[in-house]
């Protein structure tokens, strides 16, 4: 009974927070990032996991792990929604080639410098650990992107190239993480050249399951309906054959957006519409699932200061190789560094598989870094890209 009285508090919590807007014009440029990327229900979840209240302790997570893999779903299926052939093709094959290049440049950086330092931490990282570390490295976000252009005016030309890398790179951690997931984690079949098949297979029933559903025609709350319960489907089906969540719906969300002939931008609306209230969710089940910690400071140090010069060397490395008609800033690079959603969704994965003080200390790491590089994106945009004014 305990336990369902917490879901619905969630449940409430999502809710309220997806439709309440708190007065911020008067806080700092970063704190109001914060607070319009959602980061503060870490601290709501930190709170609930605390001993004082402990409502969201590591049992209960434990018991509502089912809700917890549909937020990795969500997100997962979300960003395979953005792969749609049609679009990406109309986009400067060298977009392409500088967001790899950039992401797997950082990715590298990160990993070899964890390799060297791993050896003189207290608590070693294990292969998977540092790889996962690596892989959220070499992720963007493009939401600090989005809110910044209502306080600073973005040239045309480097605003697009900033949002096309920092809404894509994630690819690149994301497969990185699969291959964790496919080497490393628990499986079905514990074989892990196995594994790749089992996604594609399971995400093509999938996909079959959705076409034949929606073959008639349905209206947006008959849509929403589907494609929720498709989610949570497949969310119950990695819980179930310890498969990831995240990984599934996103092979998921590409698989639906290329293959079917739906209205794909009816589709996407209708998810977004219900994004922040499941990702709110999500948030608070990562803040009970944090520690703080100051002992791993010198891992964390060496993290941000790795990040930060792989996202700057990568950037200015690939636009080299592609050479573009404009001329972008020195720094620009420096605009990627802002984290996401994603990277913690790829954390709270792995912990699922990998449980104990290591995989916390990442998790530590990362919310962390997150926060920092939140509350100076916004700065840090302005200064590399922007000029100050009213977008």
């Amino acid at each position: 009974m305990e336990t369902i009285l917490i879901l619905i508090l969630i449940i409430i919590l999502g809710y309220a927070g997806a439709h309440l807007h708190f007065y911020q014009s008067k806080l700092p440029l970063g704190t109001r990032y914060v607070f319009f990327a959602g980061s503060e229900y870490l601290f709501l979840g930190l709170l609930l996991g605390s001993e004082r209240l402990a409502l969201l302790t590591p049992d209960k997570i434990e018991l509502l792990s089912p809700v917890l893999n549909l937020g990795l779903g969500w997100i997962g299926f979300l960003f395979g929604l953005q792969f749609e052939w049609s679009q990406l093709r109309r986009l400067p094959l060298r977009f392409l080639g500088i967001t790899v290049i950039q992401a797997f440049f950082t990715l590298v950086l990160l990993w070899t410098g964890l390799i060297l330092l791993s050896g003189y931490l207290n608590r070693p990282l294990s292969g998977a650990g540092v790889l996962i570390l690596a892989a959220v490295a070499s992720i963007s976000s493009p939401t600090c992107l989005v809110f910044i252009q209502k306080y600073t005016v973005l040239p045309r030309s480097v605003g697009r190239l900033v949002h096309y890398v920092s809404s894509l790179d994630s690819v690149v951690g994301l497969l990185v993480f699969g291959l964790v997931h496919f080497l490393y984690m628990a499986d079905l079949f514990h074989q892990w050249w196995l594994n790749f098949p089992v996604y594609l297979a399971l995400g093509a029933l999938l996909i079959l399951l959705f076409h034949l559903l929606t073959r008639f025609k349905i209206n947006d709350q008959e849509l929403l309906i589907l494609t929720v319960g498709l989610i949570v489907f497949s969310s119950g089906v990695a819980g179930v054959f310890n498969l990831s969540a995240l990984l599934l719906n996103f092979f998921l969300g590409v698989g639906l957006i290329n293959l079917t002939s739906l209205n794909h931008r009816t589709l996407a609306r209708i998810i977004h519409a219900q994004e922040k209230s499941i990702y709110i969710i999500f948030l608070l089940f990562a803040g009970a699932m944090w520690t703080p910690s100051t002992t791993s400071f010198l891992l964390l140090t060496v993290y941000f200061g790795l990040r930060l010069a792989g996202k700057l060397l990568g950037s200015v490395f690939a636009v080299r190789l592609y050479r573009l008609e404009y001329t972008l800033p020195a720094f620009w690079g420096l605009s990627l560094t802002p984290q996401g959603g994603m990277g913690i969704a790829m954390v709270v994965d792995y912990l699922q598989y990998h449980p104990g003080d290591a995989g916390m200390s990442i998790l530590n790491i990362i919310l962390i870094t997150t926060l920092i590089s939140q509350l100076l994106g916004p700065f840090v945009i302005r200064l590399t890209i922007g000029r100050e004014g009213a977008a």
